[in-house]
């Protein structure tokens, strides 16, 4: 009996461990996509772009990326080279001709923006996992003023996914 309630104790205490600790950027990612996936049924007509692809566009400077999460969030830290949704709403005529990857927390309020922005002619493409996804991919973040920054706004506790280098707020 004595081996049994050790057993049950050990495995007591490390399931306690594994479930109090930061999850891992593979955890993450494998929740981040199952959000995704959910989240893309009220969107089934916008293309996803992932990580890798949104960087290949940004750096070919035919797209630019639109930070469509509210000045909480923004104030917090943004990607490098995005632009806030109200001054490319302000100025929507520069961006003719480029590709448009707005992104959110998760990718979800950016999908429904991708919509409207269909609808008035633009190519615009989903990132998909918005800027967790960016984080989990190893994409670094700054403040408004350019500093480089390990904070995230992630929306509220249930997106809490960032890696263990990342502090998240919300």
């Amino acid at each position: 009996m004595k081996i049994i309630e050790l057993f049950l104790a050990a495995y007591l205490a490390l399931s306690f461990l594994s479930c109090s600790c930061p999850q891992s950027t593979k955890s993450n990612n494998s929740t981040i996509d199952s959000f995704s996936v959910e989240y893309s049924e009220d969107y089934p007509d916008v293309i996803q772009v992932e990580y890798a692809r949104d960087k290949e566009l940004i750096g070919s400077g035919k797209a630019i990326l639109v930070d469509v999460r509210t000045s909480e969030e923004t104030e917090v830290s943004t990607i490098p080279g995005a632009i806030l949704k109200k001054d490319f709403q302000s100025n929507r005529h520069l961006y003719k001709g480029k590709t448009i990857i707005p992104y959110c927390t998760i990718g979800y309020r950016s999908g429904l923006y991708v919509k409207e922005l269909m609808v008035v002619g633009f190519e615009a493409l989903n990132f998909k996992g918005g800027i967790l996804s960016w984080v989990n991919s190893g994409g670094s973040l700054q403040e408004r003023s350019g500093k480089n920054t390990n904070n995230v706004h992630v929306y509220g506790r249930k997106w809490n996914l960032v890696p263990e280098t990342f502090t998240a707020q919300w």
